[in-house]
């Protein structure tokens, strides 16, 4: 039993002789071992930013065991929070108590709301006072809830992945576990065709953000297993129908050497790589062409259409070098939300990181 105040840890131990003790923070305590059931009881209520639940989250997933149960009990989510008061006591030897609390939300845009308190205390024939005290809670609607129960995994992977973590590390092979088995990457898998495509048979571009180029990137930088076979059938398609006759990444449904471009050409090439395929020859093809024409190469033709020249040169920008960089949502795009409006993006924060991560320091 973990608790961050000492004297609800002698209380407990007192009512739980039989039961271990140790103070420690739900957001972060690690205890080095793992359990069939993880619980957090109405004490979760106290965590009032969605950064401070995830951690509480991603605690109790540390110490499940796989296949694990973990077990959260706010004392209301946002769809049945309701105004209210109630009241209560106890008559002890000597002493006795009342008490009277109101509950409100003050401010229904943010993320808490308001138990006020008042106490009446009387000890044996003593003139009864007061104590006034009051406490900010968490208030989240079931849907966030959700949404941070799949995030973990991703959570863990995006903590573990920049920092270089050993793959037989006991948190990061469960996030991986786990992130096959749930959130994103199960739903972008769920919508794959037994061929191994997306929306419509083929190569090409679009439709954006849910044809096979995307989800191959998705997947990539998801941290989805590369050895599923659902995975590894994806990318032998999309290498078989999107290569153009020059080994890099045609745009186009028929990948003519006209539409390839930096920008998918490398960002497909590196989520290849991401997913097992960095020594495959067909991927070393979309390499060369990449390099020859970043720097000119005598083996590299440039198209007006598509890339205009080295230097990273693009018909979509005029002939000059690329411009593109903009960050955009991804929600309501892919196949699953994967954060959450008017909130910090996941997504970007795990593309940051990764960045950082090659930066010297």
């Amino acid at each position: 039993m973990v608790d961050l105040s000492p004297g609800m840890l002698e209380v407990s131990q007192k009512l739980n002789p039989e039961c271990e003790h140790q103070q420690g923070d739900m957001r972060h305590a690690r205890l080095g071992r793992q359990y069939d059931v993880a619980f957090i009881h109405d004490a979760i209520g106290y965590l009032t930013t969605e950064s401070d639940l995830a951690h509480a989250i991603m605690t109790a997933y540390a110490h499940c065991r796989p296949g694990g149960v973990a077990l959260f009990a706010p004392d209301c989510v946002r769809e049945t929070f309701k105004p209210s008061t109630s009241h209560g006591g106890h008559d002890g030897e000597g002493r006795s108590l009342r008490y009277l609390k109101w509950a409100w939300e003050p401010d229904p845009s943010d993320t808490t709301y308001l138990n006020y308190m008042v106490y009446a205390l009387r000890e044996g024939a003593q003139t009864i006072h007061t104590v006034e005290d009051q406490y900010v809670l968490g208030l989240f609607a079931h849907d966030e809830w959700w949404s941070f129960y799949i995030s973990v995994p991703l959570l863990i992977f995006a903590q573990h992945d920049p920092l270089g973590k050993p793959d037989q590390d006991q948190e990061l092979i469960q996030a991986k576990a786990e992130i096959m088995s749930s959130g994103p990457v199960l739903a972008i898998l769920e919508n794959q065709s037994p061929e191994g495509f997306w929306v419509r048979p083929g190569g090409g571009y679009t439709p954006s953000y849910r044809g096979t180029i995307w989800q191959i990137m998705f997947l990539a930088w998801l941290g989805a297993d590369p050895m599923d076979g659902r995975v590894r059938k994806a990318c032998e398609y999309v290498i078989e129908h999107s290569s153009a006759s020059t080994g890099a990444f045609s745009m186009n449904r028929k990948p003519i050497p006209s539409k390839v471009f930096h920008c998918l050409n490398g960002d497909l090439t590196a989520a290849l790589i991401r997913l097992g395929y960095a020594n495959d020859s067909r991927l070393a093809a979309a390499i060369d062409w990449t390099v020859g024409a970043i720097v000119g190469g005598e083996h590299i033709r440039f198209y007006k259409s598509g890339t205009s020249g080295p230097d990273f040169c693009c018909a979509y920008n005029a002939g000059q070098p690329c411009a593109w960089g903009a960050v955009k949502t991804l929600n309501f795009k892919m196949w699953v939300n994967v954060e959450q409006k008017g909130q910090p993006s996941k997504w970007v924060t795990l593309r940051a990181l990764r960045a950082l991560k090659g930066v010297p320091s």
